[in-house]
């Protein structure tokens, strides 16, 4: 078992299912039988996860977890198990990535490459 930290902005999914919140140590039991893999091994390469040893509690886990919903804003039971809190998190993350890049001030949203292609400022399309 290894203690892994997503240091990437968006949640990462192991090819066993476990997803990894941004910035939240999680205890992934078969570490030792997905460490191979040449995508986890160039993440861990390039920094994006941080690899250690030592095993998080539970209820370490468990109140980063909680942590990072509160930061996120999303209501949550408390008595909800980590799986539930991991998935939770996931979720919230994807949906402010996806709010972020439906920003009008966003220069990744797909609508501005549209509008700066066209030659158009994004303001409207009448001749007036």
């Amino acid at each position: 078992m290894a203690t892994i930290t997503n240091k990437h902005s968006t949640p990462l999914s192991l090819q066993d299912g476990t997803t990894l919140p941004p910035g939240v140590a999680t205890n992934v039991e078969n570490w030792d039988e997905l460490k191979d893999n040449a995508v986890l091994q160039a993440w861990q390469n390039a920094g994006i996860l941080e690899v250690s040893g030592a095993e998080t509690s539970p209820d370490d886990e468990k109140a980063a977890l909680q942590g990072r919903l509160d930061e996120l804003g999303v209501k949550y039971d408390k008595r909800a198990g980590l799986q539930k809190l991991r998935d939770a998190v996931a979720a919230a993350e994807q949906q402010k990535a996806d709010a972020a890049k439906l920003d009008p001030a966003n220069p990744a949203n797909p609508a501005n490459a549209v509008n700066a292609a066209a030659g158009g400022d994004g303001a409207g399309q009448g001749g007036e």
